[in-house]
């Protein structure tokens, strides 16, 4: 979809849905058929692989198969989608939360339970809009213009705290195949 969008100083043409077109109607064939034929951008989530269950892992173990740097952020949050689905988790809501966060679980479940249905496809967070890639290669953000060519991320929710529910977990994890992966935590 091209949307053009004006920023009070000039527009700008900006194609949410680099690179896959059609990333919706894949994730949707997967979700009802449980395939596409559509090939996959990336096998991220086969050459990550969580190789033991993370509840009996012993603090500060060095067994998780990639190096804990910024750039690795981005898998922090792929890899726990893609073990969430496969191990068929049944949880209702899923709360993706940064370790410098406190949260009142209570409140957030009954938040949860008010706020998002369990087959609504929701999430809830802060969200940012006409956010400009940084191109200062000395920023630890930077993203070439080959990694995102464009003048504007799409809107996005920010990871600090980012709550949902399975279904749209379940969405997330079909759709990691077919896109591209970028190192920029929120994205």
């Amino acid at each position: 979809m091209l949307r053009r969008c004006w920023t009070g100083e000039k527009f700008y043409f900006i194609q949410f849905t680099f690179p896959l077109n059609n990333l919706i109607d894949v994730v949707h064939e997967i979700e009802t058929t449980g395939w596409t034929v559509e090939k996959p951008l990336n096998n991220v989530t086969k050459h990550y692989v969580i190789k033991k269950d993370p509840s009996i892992i012993k603090f500060c173990s060095s067994e998780v198969g990639f190096a804990d740097t910024y750039d690795s952020l981005v898998y922090k949050t792929i890899i726990p989608i893609d073990w969430l689905v496969k191990r068929n988790i049944t949880t209702k809501y899923v709360h993706f939360l940064d370790d410098d966060r406190l949260v009142n679980t209570r409140r957030l479940h009954q938040f949860a339970v008010d706020s998002l249905g369990t087959t609504e496809s929701k999430i809830i967070g802060y969200k940012l809009r006409f956010r400009q890639p940084f191109r200062t290669k000395s920023s630890k953000w930077f993203t070439t213009l080959e990694e995102y060519p464009f003048d504007f991320w799409p809107p996005y929710i920010i990871g600090g705290t980012i709550l949902t529910n399975m279904k749209v977990v379940k969405n997330l994890a079909y759709a990691i195949p077919f896109t591209k992966i970028i190192k920029m935590e929120d994205a």
